[in-house]
This record gives C-alpha cells, structure tokens and sequence, in this order.
C-alpha cells in the first residue's frame, strides 16, 4: 500500500490505545504494536522527506503532508495515540493526531533525528547531533534539562527506553543518566 502511494519512509505507528517502542534499537524504525483491536481512527503517521504523512488505513490513501523544515526519519506516540512528535531542525514537534495540526515546535538546542516515548507517554526523550538527550514533558509541551550522555563526546545512533521508563539507553551500552 505504501509502496503504490510513493512513499518511501517507515510507518511508527498505527493510532490505537496502546503503541509499542518506536524504534528499534538498531535505530531502524519499526511499526508501533497495536496489540489486537484495530486502529481506532482508521490513520497512520508515516515519516517522511514531506514532512508527516497521515494515512488513512481504510482507503489506503494519504492526506496531505503535514510540512516540517526538514525530512523527517522518526516519530514517537504517546499510548493514548492522540499526540505524535515528530523531530525538526532544532525542535520537537507535537501533532494532534485526531486534527493532523502541528502545535508549536519544542526547542530542544540541536537536530534531533532520534526520539522515543516513555511506556507511561509522560515524557518523550530525543537525542541527535549533541551528546546528551533531552526529556520532552508530554503534559506541557516544555523540554526538560538535558543529560549529557557518557562517555563525553557520544553521539547516540539510537535510543531504547525499559518497560519501566528508566533509565534510557543508548547504543552508546552506557547508562545515559549517571
């Protein structure tokens, strides 16, 4: 379906009351688990050069793409599948996911291509071209203080997060939080 619609980018996640990890710790995307029931709005977020891309699951076809400043190659979900954020040139960006409207970017100080989402969906962590990995309070929208990853000058290649939410790691195999 998504190779007919000329879209060659990884699906993070179908809208349904409880989505899975993100990304694998590879760092290759992976589609969010769903469990059994169906998606509930019937729309995926697909990750994409055109920004985000709804997907609507009964027709198999796309919306239009919600535009970001800059390609974008992960997603992360909250549990509740109503807010997917979505990494942008030196910001996070939270999107409704009943609506499709982008809210306002979350600075977090560098390029952030990676993001995860805490198994609780409080807090989405995102990583990039730092070393360190900055929490996204999902409640406010506001970007916490960042943990500088260990040892100095890591640059991290993924991010898994425990069942528990605590602590995150990277392929760094260190503990971020020290």
């Amino acid at each position: 379906m998504l190779k007919r619609l000329g879209l060659a980018t990884a699906v993070l996640g179908l809208l349904a009351g409880a989505c899975g990890p993100g990304p694998s710790a590879t760092g290759s995307p992976v589609a969010a688990e769903t469990g059994s029931r169906p998606a509930k709005t019937g729309v995926m977020y697909v990750a994409s050069y055109q920004g985000v891309v709804p997907v609507f699951t009964a027709t198999g076809s796309a919306g239009h793409p919600i535009g970001m400043s800059s390609p974008v190659a992960r997603l992360a979900i909250t549990p509740d599948g109503r807010t997917v954020y979505a990494p942008d040139a030196r910001s996070v960006v939270p999107i409704n996911a009943m609506t499709g409207r982008a809210g306002k970017p979350i600075h977090v100080g560098y390029t952030p291509p990676l993001i995860v989402m805490a198994p609780d969906g409080k807090t989405a962590y995102a990583a990039g071209s730092s070393p360190s990995l900055t929490p996204v309070n999902t409640a406010t929208n506001q970007a916490g203080r960042p943990f500088r990853i260990e040892p100095a000058g890591s640059f991290p290649a993924a991010i898994a997060i425990t069942r528990t939410g605590r602590p995150p790691t990277s392929t760094t195999a260190r503990p971020l939080f020290r």
